[in-house]
């Protein structure tokens, strides 16, 4: 694959943004204004914007809400499915472990800057968000962003507890360190080099809420003939 000077991710990561500025008493209205985002382009969920421009509304909102933790609490607001056709393939797999791969294998027509693995380690799995633009890669709102967010669908897609052992960040600690606590329920540790959530293996066998093993087949056979294009269309 040929290397991108530029890369671009999908306006669907934009909508836990939004949600968390109306929660906060931000509308959607004025923080598009004061952007220079397009309310009627956010709609379409197929949208992509560049890095570039992500990483100012990250820093934007952030000085909007004055919020230390505004990565995590932006992953937190993921308490509904992607609008994007990976959001219907995880939606409609059997398992946590078959979400995961799938998400794995098409997460580049979601988002090209970040590349999601997992694997054994120990006797549990970790699940490693390595991103790979130089430019964000010591952003600690984007990893703390894609970590909570990682572990908030996780339990949508389940409905149930996922248990984690620990969570790791490549970023300095913070000095208060209780809304990690609160929302990992799990030791977290910091200076380290890479970012991921490390969790007990058999959270993998959790069921996804009422899968659909024919939807999900239509809706591989379009996401494959994406992928395919994706670099042409790029």
């Amino acid at each position: 694959m040929t290397t991108k000077n530029q890369l671009f991710i999908s306006v669907t990561k934009l909508y836990p943004i939004l949600s968390y500025l109306e929660r906060v008493g931000i509308s959607r209205k004025s923080f598009c204004s004061a952007t220079g985002l397009s309310a009627e382009a956010l709609r379409d969920p197929d949208l992509k914007i560049s890095l570039a421009k992500l990483d100012d509304i990250f820093e934007f909102a952030q000085r909007m809400t004055k919020d230390e933790f505004l990565g995590l609490h932006m992953g937190e607001q993921l308490t509904r499915p992607f609008s994007h056709i990976i959001g219907h393939i995880m939606m409609n797999c059997e398992t946590l472990l078959q979400a995961l791969s799938k998400f794995c294998e098409y997460q580049r027509l979601v988002d090209e800057t970040t590349k999601t693995v997992f694997f054994e380690e120990d006797g549990y799995t970790v699940i490693e968000s390595d991103i790979l633009d130089m430019s964000i890669r010591n952003s600690r709102i984007v990893a703390e962003y894609k970590l909570s967010g990682s572990y908030a669908y996780a339990k949508m897609l389940t409905e149930k507890k996922i248990h984690l052992s620990r969570v790791e960040f490549n970023h300095k600690a913070p000095i208060n360190k209780g809304e990690y606590d609160r929302i990992f329920c799990c030791p977290v540790h910091f200076n380290k080099p890479r970012n991921a959530l490390v969790m007990d293996s058999k959270c993998l066998s959790y069921p996804i809420i009422e899968p659909n093993k024919k939807l999900l087949e239509a809706f591989e056979m379009q996401a494959k003939s994406m992928l395919s294009s994706f670099d042409v269309n790029d």
